[in-house]
């Protein structure tokens, strides 16, 4: 899963660290959102293999590799 913020930060997450989760749990954490990195805009499945392509609200379009977008783990969302 590759999941992108309206300020330019992205990572890549293997599907199998999103846990199942019943009714009622506080869910996962895919990205933090802060001031920093802004609110989530997109989350797509993408394999190894893929290329992305992103285009910046000036109108620079970047093209990479997913292989060269490093890989983290997704976060299980604290009970209050």
């Amino acid at each position: 899963m590759l999941t992108a913020t309206e300020k330019g930060f992205g990572k890549r997450t293997a599907i199998a660290e999103y846990t199942r989760h019943g009714r009622g749990t506080q869910g996962m954490i895919a990205i933090q959102t802060s001031e920093r990195n802004g609110k989530v805009v997109g989350a797509v499945l993408v394999g190894d293999e893929d290329e992305i392509m992103l285009i910046s609200t000036g109108g620079v379009l970047i093209r990479t590799s997913v292989k060269q977008i490093r890989e983290m783990g997704a976060r299980r969302k604290a009970c209050a």
